[in-house]
């Protein structure tokens, strides 16, 4: 394996895990904690899921070269290839319309390309040093977020970020936030821009009162929830719980449902469990993994939780997930920052799993239709 060092300036997310309300509601918004005793607890693990050939894929595929394909075929990259950067794709990003926006690495310098993969236009984002997303889920393009170094103290332990929204038109930047721990890790959600801030770190300790997940609008952060947000809208939300171990331990959390309130939807007994996503009708997927590795059981649950419609066991990540409702694939893998990639997929209907190894890919997001 690969180890690309400057992937380490990528932002990380912690993530999290969910349990099944408890009687003592000590946790935040009335949501307990996973008992400590549950964490030795083994994970009772559901029938073992098929294996199938990766699916072909529409799925944007950037690579350690600079280079995004649109396609994977027999869980390769393929279709017309675009060299977007000279450096190591770390994120791809869409928002409707035909524009993804593309953050590359060289070294330790960062670099944002706009690709318009009908066209196969790539274009610099002038003056952009850090990862981006777009900013506005109503007119995508017009503007992005991105993350930035800020001020740094002589012999400072930690210096601070900038989060910055660019517009696209004019240049303009804004700065919306500047301190130590501006941000975890961000992405576009149906809610628009949402910002991730962990209470640990592998360099800080966030106060209890910031943590939790913003949304931003234009250039004002609202604090929504205590939990990470992972999936839905209008109402209906899936979120996750921070680890309760050491940072990137891989160990423990529990899975939110929110609607009018939030309730923990893991069971006590279950010591781990991930949030993977939310499909239209509302029901949801969470993962529990048997150790750090990718082998576990995949749980569908009905809409608003309860007990699980099914449990599949079989192999998965989810540091980043892609969701294909339509041809109904779930992608999970890690961060970037190895060479190759593994990439898991499971299939909703009837609980099968396949993966891939992608020797020079990086990074994955769904290409906006045409």
């Amino acid at each position: 394996m690969r180890l690309v060092a400057a992937a380490a300036i990528i932002l990380l997310a912690a993530c999290g895990s969910r349990a099944v309300e408890g009687s003592v509601p000590s946790g935040p918004l009335g949501i307990s904690p996973p008992p400590t005793a549950a964490a030795a607890t083994p994970i009772a693990s559901g029938a073992p899921g098929r294996t199938v050939a990766f699916p072909d894929l529409a799925v944007f595929v950037g690579t350690s070269s600079g280079d995004v394909y649109s396609q994977l075929r027999g869980g390769q990259p393929a279709g017309p290839k675009v060299h977007v950067c000279d450096g190591f794709v770390v994120r791809i990003e869409v928002a409707g319309g035909s524009s993804a926006l593309v953050s590359c690495i060289a070294g330790s310098s960062f670099a944002v390309f706009t690709y318009d993969h009908r066209t196969g236009a790539v274009a610099r984002v002038v003056g952009v040093d850090g990862p981006a997303i777009w900013a506005d889920a109503t007119n995508p393009g017009d503007a992005i977020i991105y993350v930035t170094r800020g001020a740094c103290a002589p012999a400072a332990t930690d210096c601070a970020q900038r989060l910055v929204r660019r517009d696209m038109k004019t240049g303009t930047a804004t700065v919306i936030d500047e301190r130590v721990g501006v941000v975890t890790d961000f992405q576009f959600t149906a809610e628009g821009p949402t910002i991730w801030r962990a209470k640990v770190t592998a360099t800080y300790t966030r106060p209890e009162a910031e943590v939790g997940t913003y949304l931003l609008r234009g250039t004002t952060l609202t604090r929504f929830s205590a939990q990470r947000l992972v999936a839905g809208s209008k109402g209906r939300w899936l979120l996750e719980s921070e680890e309760t171990l050491s940072f990137n331990s891989g160990c423990c959390s529990y899975v939110v449902y929110r609607s009018q309130s939030e309730s923990r939807v893991t069971p006590p007994e279950v010591p781990n469990e991930r949030a993977v996503t939310m499909l239209s009708d509302g029901r949801s997927l969470a993962f529990r993994p048997e150790g750090d590795g990718p082998r576990g059981s995949m749980v569908v649950y009905p809409n608003g939780g309860g007990t699980p419609e099914r449990t599949d066991r079989g192999t998965f990540l989810t540091f980043r997930t892609l969701s294909f409702e339509q041809p109904g694939w779930i992608l999970g893998m890690a961060y970037a920052g190895t060479v190759p990639l593994t990439v898991y997929a499971y299939r909703i209907a009837d609980g099968a799993f396949a993966e891939t190894t992608l020797i020079d890919g990086t990074a994955l997001a769904g290409v906006p239709a045409k």
